[in-house]
């Protein structure tokens, strides 16, 4: 549904309202797409329009979606799933630094700093179920990285080879980190709820996804 007094940015409105009759998801859901191939928008717009479909494609999922018993399941075991990926993330940082600072200590040549980023994969590698290509678009979207930056990824850990007395503190950016001791969650998947926050995705989005890459970086 779009409304009379909105503002139209060559051909695209600044505001839609899903209702599921006169504005579907699918509606919203190609509207994304095109906006992403669109390069007659300047950034700034473009950047625009795009929050404010996500927000509501956002919003009217998650109003859709009903906490049922099965579906409970099922998040748990993402949520325990995505615990378990930065957990092993953490542990191969460790043992790739103390292999490291092996090699520094015998002379050889070593890095000087290792990150890792953990992003979730493309969908179009999974097996067993069809998907358009339209569907693994916008999934590509939905959970797009911008490598450009230092820290990108679902998760993100960066240390310096050093030994822990000369060690400056790790500069961590995970999921885990960010869900704050003590501080009431909307929800019980405290960690999946932080991933919706930050690609702002639907409870149906989180449930799709399966695999994750991991990228390393060292730095000499």
């Amino acid at each position: 549904m779009w409304k009379w007094c909105m503002k139209i940015y060559n051909g695209y409105p600044d505001e839609v309202v899903i209702d599921g009759v006169e504005t579907t998801v699918h509606d919203v859901n190609r509207m994304l797409l095109s906006l992403m191939w669109d390069k007659r928008l300047s950034d700034g717009d473009k950047g625009y329009l795009l929050c404010q479909y996500r927000t509501e494609r956002q919003r009217y999922l998650d109003a859709q979606y009903e906490m049922t018993e099965e579906n409970r399941k099922l998040l748990a075991m993402q949520e325990q799933k995505l615990s378990d990926e930065i957990e092993n993330c953490e542990v191969r940082l460790e043992r790739l630094k103390q292999r490291e600072l092996e090699k520094k200590a015998q002379g050889l040549r070593s890095a000087k700093r290792i990150a890792y980023h953990l992003e979730i994969d493309n969908r179009a590698l999974e097996e067993g179920e069809p998907y358009n290509t339209e569907e693994v678009e916008l999934w590509d979207y939905l959970f797009s990285e911008n490598c450009t930056l230092w820290a990108w990824g679902v998760s993100y850990n960066s240390v310096e080879v050093r030994e822990e007395e000369e060690s400056r503190p790790d500069w961590r950016k995970n999921l885990t980190r960010m869900v704050q001791p003590g501080k009431k969650e909307e929800s019980s998947f405290k960690t999946l709820g932080c991933l919706k926050k930050k690609y702002g995705v639907a409870w149906q989005d989180v449930q799709k996804i399966q695999h994750f890459r991991l990228t390393i970086q060292m730095e000499y």
